[in-house]
């Protein structure tokens, strides 16, 4: 289909409409279809985790959660193969094994491996097993800072200490390396909306 114009002359550099005897001249010219820019979609980014090696900012990995919530979601590895799940099992299902709330978390390998257990207790109490390894308090393996604080820090297996900074909403929750506090060495990135240029 075309569509119909009125004619551009040029005079003197300037374009103008011829108007002789009070008419138009038309031509005609390519559907204006032909002639929209490229079209955007609006797509939302997945949230991510970024671990950063500490010998170079250079290498990264980005692990890729399938689902913005953490209790029950899957987490991909950059090839898109899945490295983790976490599930959360709630009510009188898990109740004998949990002995409290009968809500557990449980974070486990692609092969099945349970990576940690969280037990959610009543009153905020709650327990968190590291592989095989007995329940305890929460609060032993996780210390959260003073009222208000943003932080909470931890110690891996070999006794190296991390601090999670930006634990509140609105900020970017990072993890560093307390003997290297300088560049985080994991940060978080919330999934968000994205355009993207289209055919």
């Amino acid at each position: 289909m075309k569509y119909l114009r009125p004619l551009q002359i040029s005079v003197n550099g300037d374009k103008h409409q011829d108007q002789q005897h009070g008419q138009h001249h038309y031509t005609d010219v390519p559907s204006p279809t032909n002639l929209l820019t490229p079209t955007v979609e609006l797509k939302t980014v997945l949230s991510e985790e970024t671990l950063v090696s500490p010998d170079s900012e250079n290498q990264k990995m980005v692990l890729t959660f399938i689902h913005d919530n953490p209790l029950n979601t899957s987490i991909r590895g950059p090839d898109g193969s899945i490295l983790y799940r976490v599930t959360t099992s709630f009510g009188n299902e898990t109740r004998a094994l949990s002995m409290e709330t009968g809500t557990v978390t449980t974070v486990e390998r692609a092969d099945g491996h349970v990576v940690a257990r969280l037990f959610w207790m009543e009153f905020g109490y709650d327990k968190v097993s590291i592989g095989e390894e007995k329940a305890v308090r929460l609060g032993k393996v996780l210390h959260s800072g003073a009222f208000f604080s943003d932080t909470a820090s931890l110690k891996d297996d070999i006794g190296r200490k991390y601090e999670w900074k930006g634990n509140r909403p609105g900020l970017t929750l990072r993890l560093y390396a307390l003997d290297s506090p300088i560049k985080p060495v994991a940060f978080f990135t919330r999934s968000r909306p994205e355009l993207v240029a289209g055919g």
